[in-house]
């Protein structure tokens, strides 16, 4: 909330975990998904193709769905302690009363 160039709500977002019991590192990759709906034929029939075989990267087809949100969702449901509620509450808190 007071950074909002730091992986605000309508960006990505990337996590490295890890974990001291398994000695291991794990990843999150909250990157832009598409939609759930395109489909690769979807995409071939779409007039931004017509006599081609690449995207324009301009085109509509290359815009993602932010992935900021659902990685710290995902990142609270796979190593947090709290509930996601209560992880977002200072933030909440922030917003709508400002920053001092």
């Amino acid at each position: 909330v007071t950074e909002p160039c730091s992986t605000g709500i309508g960006g990505d977002a990337f996590a490295l975990f890890y974990n001291s019991q398994t000695k291991q590192v794990e990843c999150l990759q909250g990157c832009g998904r598409s939609p759930s709906s395109l489909t690769l034929d979807l995409v071939r029939e779409h007039p931004d193709m017509r006599g081609r075989t690449e995207l324009d990267p301009l085109s509509a087809l290359c815009v993602t769905v932010p992935g900021a949100a659902a990685a710290w969702e995902s990142a609270v449901d796979k190593w947090g302690k709290l509930p996601l509620a209560q992880v977002l509450e200072p933030a909440a808190e922030l917003a709508e009363g400002g920053f001092p």
